[in-house]
């Protein structure tokens, strides 16, 4: 299938000289703290008003039907109070994130999906952690960041078809996206100054059993992606006999149980998209 467009793409990406987008300082920050346990709510107030587009994005966000009250919410602080820090630190994150990497020109449909599937992997992720008593918020970040690199090689190949004059289907898109991110997700984490879990769920993700430091994030992320799958492809998935439910020690019912947040996941989606 496009061997051509595929041998081309894969003589780019192996060239170091491909410029990675910068994770904004703030974001980097965000990075952080989020895993500090001396975060408090003035500290990531004054870090997001550094960047006044974040700030308003995080309003914007936290005025959505997802997480809207009875009264509006027209500062930080405010939103602090009714988020919570955690949640909002993650709507940060998930905007600086978003502003780097997700745009390139004339692919806006796939950009759309890959984005949706992100979110919907970092959700899932959280709720599988929050399940089984693990780190809520170190699972966030790896599901959210694990195929960071597919916009990137997105953009690659774009350039690739307008020059060949060639025109790929979505489903070819993102099946190319899928085999060929791994190297450029991995060598932007690490540009990026990545936890060293979000690293190793982008190196094991698709040979997760012979992951020997940080297997609960990495199992767990594999599982996300699998519920991202189904949520976004809007077809039931089987999953309660797929081996990674043994790896994370899960039961029929623990899956069912994920599967339930569908419409909370949703809703995130549709909020932050």
């Amino acid at each position: 299938m496009h061997e051509n467009i595929i041998e081309q793409l894969r003589v780019k990406l192996s060239d170091n000289s491909i410029e990675l987008p910068m994770l904004p300082e703030v974001a980097q920050k965000v990075i952080a703290i989020t895993s500090s346990e001396d975060c408090n709510a003035g500290q990531l107030s004054d870090l997001i008003h550094k960047d006044q587009s974040l700030a308003g994005n995080i309003l914007k966000i936290t005025n959505s039907a997802s997480y809207a009250g009875n009264m509006k919410i027209v500062s930080l602080q405010q939103a602090i109070a009714r988020l919570g820090i955690n949640m909002l630190r993650e709507i940060a994150l998930a905007v600086s994130v978003q502003n780097s990497l997700f745009n390139v020109p004339g692919q806006e449909k796939v950009i759309n999906y890959l984005w949706k599937h992100s979110l919907a992997s970092s959700a899932f992720s959280k709720e599988i952690a929050r399940s089984r008593r693990k780190n809520v918020e170190s699972a966030y970040l790896c599901g959210l960041l694990h195929t960071i690199g597919k916009p990137i090689v997105l953009k690659q190949l774009h350039q690739i078809c307008k020059t060949e004059k060639n025109k790929l289907s979505e489903e070819e898109t993102l099946e190319i996206l899928n085999t060929e991110h791994k190297a450029i997700s991995l060598r932007l984490a690490k540009e990026w100054d990545l936890p060293e879990q979000i690293i190793q769920s982008i190196e094991y993700f698709d040979h997760y059993s012979e992951c020997e430091n940080f297997e609960d994030e990495v199992h767990t992320v594999v599982l996300a992606h699998m519920c991202a799958d189904e949520l976004i492809s809007e077809e039931s998935l089987d999953l309660s006999d797929h081996e990674i439910i043994d790896f994370l020690n899960m039961y029929p019912e623990d899956i069912e149980a994920v599967l339930d947040k569908k419409e909370k996941v949703l809703e995130l989606i549709n909020s932050m998209g």
